[in-house]
């Protein structure tokens, strides 16, 4: 298991660290696909929704200050984890695809990048911030709720739709 201290959480400044990012990402949506069927259909129905590789091949322009922000986990220099966050309007912005890896999950990186993305919020000014999850994936969403976050509708009911006010 990976020692929670020998862990960093730093932003995404340079091309290799929205190129970790970016695979990173990749190997989320490719994890998320074996839960189940349903899983698979649910992440085909997101990919639908969001033109998600032209976010990973531009994420600076997408995930960056003034419009976002992009955290990067990481051991000795190993990618661990991700979250980022998109400006929605003026004071809300969403959280996206924050992802652990498996060989660090057990060490609390997931709740560690959780907070970092919301003082991250606050430090960019935001008052409140979405996110948008899959219903199968429980352990995020007890997290989501631990820190704050409450149920609203969204505008897809086939995902869990979580706010906080920052």
């Amino acid at each position: 298991m990976i020692e929670s201290s020998a862990i960093t959480i730093a932003r995404a400044a340079i091309p290799a660290d929205f190129k970790a990012a970016a695979d990173l990402t990749r190997t989320y949506f490719a994890a998320l696909r074996t839960y189940s069927r349903d899983a698979d259909a649910m992440v085909d129905a997101y990919l639908g929704n969001h033109d998600v590789e032209a976010e990973l091949a531009d994420l600076g322009g997408h995930f960056a200050p003034p419009n976002g922000a992009c955290l990067l986990a990481a051991s000795t220099e190993q990618p661990l984890g991700v979250v980022m966050l998109s400006r929605k309007a003026a004071t809300h912005c969403e959280m996206n695809r924050m992802y652990v890896f498996e060989r660090a999950r057990g060490t609390g990186l997931g709740r560690k990048l959780c907070y970092a993305i919301l003082e991250e919020a606050r430090t960019m000014g935001f008052r409140r911030m979405t996110l948008e999850t899959m219903p199968f994936l429980t352990a995020a969403i007890s997290l989501y709720r631990s820190v704050g976050f409450t149920p609203y509708h969204g505008s897809d009911a086939r995902f869990v739709n979580l706010q906080m006010t920052l």
